[in-house]
């Protein structure tokens, strides 16, 4: 972050499965790649779980001057993924998995899905496609992000 100025910087992760009693150990790699990519470019990628969520990143402190995580709602990261790309004058993204998921029994990602964390899902990805027309970017992503979780969510409960 301080050898790039950046405002943002993202890196990938990796996933400790306490059902699999396996743990991934992490190797470093020999040279880390970091590039400067715009916001535009960055938004590209939004169906990439990398892009979406707000962990395995880290953040100047006053990009969150503006922008706040929305109280009471599941599915948070969406809502503010965009805002931040967007509040951010540079970006990296770093070709390192720094970052450990802790994926156990009973966390919210490995439960049933309730009705509540359906429409939070649907309201943020709605919210994603006006972020993107509100900012003019392209928002073909958003909407292939959209229509994956529609086509999900009909596969879902036809199951």
């Amino acid at each position: 972050m301080q050898a790039k100025q950046a405002d943002l910087v993202i890196g990938g992760h990796y996933e400790l499965d306490e059902q699999a009693d396996k743990f991934p150990f992490y190797y470093p790699a020999r040279e880390v790649y970091a590039t400067v990519t715009p916001a535009e470019k960055v938004l590209q990628q939004i169906g990439n779980n990398r892009i979406m969520t707000a962990c395995g990143k880290l953040y100047r402190r006053n990009l969150f001057d503006e922008v706040a995580f929305p109280a009471s709602r599941l599915v948070e990261d969406i809502c503010v993924v965009v805002k931040l790309y967007t509040a951010a004058q540079r970006i990296v993204l770093l070709d390192e998995s720094l970052y450990c998921i802790r994926q156990r029994q009973g966390s919210t990602t490995r439960r049933l899905y309730s009705f509540q964390q359906y429409q939070d899902t649907l309201a943020a990805h709605f919210e994603l496609v006006m972020d993107y027309l509100v900012n003019g970017y392209d928002p073909a992503p958003a909407f292939d992000r959209l229509k994956y979780v529609l086509d999900y969510y009909q596969w879902y409960m036809q199951q």
